[in-house]
């Protein structure tokens, strides 16, 4: 009966130096057929690259019958995986950096749903998102439109509900001056219309806090939006598959 030819697994495994569950019949089937034994003398010359050395000299009689590939005509696969580990790490590292920009200028996701999100009023507040950090310094409020208002009134409450700042705008965002504002705070932005019957008092308002640098950075981070948070995540994995050196994964049958 003839014997099958080694499937790659076995030979892979032979060439790491394994031989458990070769039978008899294997071992004189590859000293036997030409087409195992260059398989195996390839697999052989593929695990040393692999590890750093230097490769087997190839068998002339196998280079004749076009059983094996000389060295000079093969690829180098150190240089190979090298590029691929560098390839891997830029990659890694330009999906990270481009998270990171995301973060820094696009809106975290709100806090909750107050009442600014329900979608029960014809305006919102549009800027800052609901329990968004800002810096004291310049917080500006944006909300959209009120159809028949012409100005509208904001009012800025602290976190003991005292009022710390009134302002009157005719168009659609207001510039709160920095000394209305502790460096660290918790506020509520209430929006009003002249005529004041177009919204119901205290309908459209923002929760906002102040805080510092690393406050508003952390903040940025822990709400920023998940398809942002999934590309950092994708591209630092990416990033460190490149400067890990991969390991070879051999399973021996028991």
């Amino acid at each position: 009966m003839h014997h099958p030819h080694l499937d790659l697994e076995t030979l892979a495994r032979l060439a790491e130096g394994g031989t458990d569950g070769l039978s008899q019949e294997d071992w004189r089937h590859l000293s036997a057929c030409e087409e195992c034994h260059a398989a195996y003398v390839e697999a052989q010359r593929i695990v040393a690259d692999w590890e750093g050395a230097a490769p087997a000299p190839v068998d002339p009689a196998l280079l004749e019958r076009g059983l094996a590939v000389h060295p000079k005509h093969r690829i180098d696969g150190r240089v190979v995986r090298r590029l691929s580990r560098a390839l891997s790490f830029a990659t890694g590292g330009l999906a990270v950096a481009a998270a990171l920009v995301c973060m820094a200028l696009l809106p975290p996701r709100p806090i909750g749903a107050g009442p600014a999100f329900r979608g029960n009023e014809p305006a919102r507040f549009q800027h800052p998102v609901e329990g968004e950090v800002l810096d004291a310094g310049s917080v500006h409020l944006h909300w959209s439109a009120v159809p028949g208002a012409s100005a509208y009134r904001v009012q800025l409450r602290d976190g003991q509900g005292e009022v710390v700042y009134e302002g009157r705008s005719e168009g659609r965002s207001l510039s709160v001056p920095s000394e209305a504002l502790g460096s660290s705070g918790r506020y509520r932005a209430l929006l009003s219309t002249e005529p004041r019957d177009l919204l119901l008092p205290g309908s459209v308002s923002v929760a906002f806090r102040t805080g510092s640098l690393g406050a508003r950075a952390l903040h940025q981070f822990r709400w920023a939006e998940r398809w942002i948070l999934a590309l950092a995540v994708a591209g630092l994995l990416l990033a460190l598959t490149g400067l890990l050196r991969p390991r070879r994964v051999a399973e021996t049958r028991s």
